[in-house]
């Protein structure tokens, strides 16, 4: 019960986090991945 009240008090009331930039891990790899298009309806970052 008490994960069940933390997962509803975190999904209540979200906030969209957009991060920009090349992937540690992909840099790591050696194959540096294109950013993705930004999904339709949400504000461009600044």
């Amino acid at each position: 019960m008490v994960a069940a009240a933390l997962i509803d008090r975190l999904v209540h009331h979200p906030h969209m986090v957009t991060l920009k930039g090349e992937s540690y891990r992909l840099r790591e790899r050696g194959t540096a991945a294109a950013p993705a298009a930004q999904a339709p309806g949400l504000r461009p970052s600044t």
